[in-house]
């Protein structure tokens, strides 16, 4: 890496964190959500546009991990999207296996009383190609709780919002966020949109807080661990450290799995950005 490039890369995360301290950036204080075409998100209901506090640590991370209607999802012929499945069917994980779905998680949101999405609910849209090529290769709505499976870590998609490939976003037209979950005999990775991430992990997860919970069997899981490790933000402070990490990494590399696993996301958005 160039000496110019240490710099820069040092500098936006200098930056970065300052903007958390003083509560303007993506994390840390409060951002517009966006609609696919990337305008303001102005819901159908009363109220201007949409606004939210970003993920905010533990207090998001017991909310339920969800799929948004229409996320596509692999199966061993091909990928249909999430509402279509049922107890029974059949989805590939990351690893080639075929799985059999145990349960389908449904819940249906609407806007609050002041015509506005709960903060906690909106969608977080993970724009195609964001991870790398094709991954995912297409725009992938999910919970801000749901982690996407990188480098042998699991990262909520809150804590991956940039601004730029990962906003907090609604598909335009949208008038109800409804979400769908998959569990399947343990915690695992799927594929949706081609980009894997984590199928419902009863340790951690919440099945009551979906609308059909009263359906769930009793189902005898194999594995109560975790896929792989979760690695995450907790509070400013979490956010503001990663930062000083990535700042400091171009000459004293000292970053943290969920550090490695954002930078890369991060600036893979700004080539993206520069060669658009």
């Amino acid at each position: 890496m160039s000496f110019s490039r240490k710099v820069s890369v040092s500098r936006r995360n200098l930056l970065a964190a300052a903007a958390i301290v003083v509560g303007t950036g993506v994390t840390g204080g409060s951002v517009s959500a966006q609609v696919a075409g990337g305008s303001p998100a102005k819901p159908a209901g009363p109220g201007g546009p949409s606004t939210l506090v970003p993920f905010d640590g533990e207090r998001s991370r017991r909310r339920p991990k969800c799929f948004l209607r229409g996320t596509l999802i692999m199966t061993p012929v091909g990928e249909r999207p999430i509402e279509t499945f049922a107890a029974g069917d059949l989805v590939v994980t990351r690893t080639g296996a075929v799985e059999p779905i145990k349960w389908i998680g449904r819940r249906s949101i609407g806007f609050d009383a002041s015509g506005q999405w709960s903060a906690l609910a909106m969608p977080i849209k993970i724009a195609r190609s964001a991870f790398g090529h094709q991954l995912p290769h297409t725009d992938l709505y999910v919970s801000p709780s749901h982690s996407v499976y990188a480098d042998g870590v699991l990262v909520p998609a809150g804590d991956l919002v940039n601004g730029l490939t990962i906003v907090p976003a609604v598909p335009a037209g949208t008038t109800s966020l409804d979400y769908f979950h998959i569990e399947l005999a343990a915690h695992d990775v799927i594929l949706a949109a081609n980009l894997p991430v984590e199928t419902l992990d009863v340790r951690a997860d919440t099945p009551q807080a979906f609308d059909n919970a009263a359906d769930r069997p009793m189902v005898a899981v194999a594995d109560h661990t975790s896929y792989a490790p979760i690695v995450c933000l907790v509070g400013r402070r979490s956010a503001i450290n990663s930062r000083l990490r990535s700042a400091l990494a171009p000459w004293i590399d000292r970053r943290l799995p969920f550090d490695r696993v954002r930078d890369h996301v991060e600036e893979r958005a700004i080539a993206l950005r520069a060669a658009a």
